[in-house]
């Protein structure tokens, strides 16, 4: 998994952290669909936690961030 992020301020006209990561993780051998969708999920919660902790960077520094989602592919 591939994924971009930024935490803007509060206004969106200031961004206050961009980050981006590469997450894998292994599919077990046996499992089929299962297998894979078990990983996926670990990695996305792997990510969750990444851009949590960037969010809680920028409220330690008194910043009041707003999170924008948008999809766009990476690379």
């Amino acid at each position: 998994m591939a994924a971009r992020w930024t935490i803007i301020d509060g206004m969106g006209r200031r961004s206050l952290a961009v980050e981006q990561a590469t997450l894998t993780e292994p599919v077990a051998a046996v499992g089929g669909d299962s297998a894979i969708v078990a990983a996926m999920s670990l990695a996305l919660e792997k990510l969750a936690n990444r851009i949590s902790a960037g969010i809680e960077r920028s409220l330690d520094q008194g910043r009041r961030p707003r999170l924008a989602f948008t999809s766009k592919p990476v690379g």
